[in-house]
């Protein structure tokens, strides 16, 4: 754990020794999620050293809350690692890239992680995400492995009825 704590860089491992508020740890794990993921390591102080959390399974169920109650709920892993201090242990979790991006904090905020840590996501980055999902329409949607057999002709046929435009006669005798 020494080496992993000394040599991780900011952009995809956050340092916390302890959880302060759940809108701070909201703002960690959707950056991570809207980003390439990451880890969030808590019980290690800014300087990098450990210092452990006492109540383990109390940052358990508060990490478990804050994920499910971001829009949409971010998925994670969570392990604990002996840190072998006295303090108590090292809780690692780890946010994957999300397909589900953008998410935001339960108070509708949208963040992404930087070499900075979190920051806001721009509107500019908010459509580059959901551009790169490559939203599709029911109606454009393909639909693999199917035939013409398939299809309810008659349910076409009465659609076209409805929706074709109506017949103009042109007089091509002008």
């Amino acid at each position: 754990l020494v080496i992993g704590v000394s040599l991780s860089g900011r952009t995809h491992t956050e340092f916390k020794e302890r959880v302060d508020s759940p809108e701070e740890l909201a703002k960690d794990i959707v950056s991570f999620a809207n980003a390439d993921g990451g880890q969030l390591v808590i019980g290690v102080a800014a300087d990098r050293s450990i210092v452990g959390v006492t109540d383990r399974h109390a940052v358990n169920r508060e990490v478990a809350a804050v994920a499910t109650y971001c829009v949409p709920p971010v998925g994670f892993h969570q392990h604990v690692v002996a840190a072998g201090t006295e303090e108590g242990s090292v809780v690692v979790i780890g946010v994957p890239k999300s397909d589900l991006r953008p998410h935001h904090t339960p108070r509708g905020a949208f963040y992404v992680r930087t070499t900075r840590g979190p920051r806001e996501a721009s509107g500019r980055t908010l459509f580059q995400m959901l551009r790169g999902w490559e939203i599709r329409f029911d109606d454009e949607t393909p639909l693999l492995h199917l035939t013409v057999a398939d299809l309810d002709l008659d349910a076409y046929d009465h659609y076209l009825d409805q929706t074709r435009p109506l017949a103009l006669s042109i007089d091509r005798q002008r």
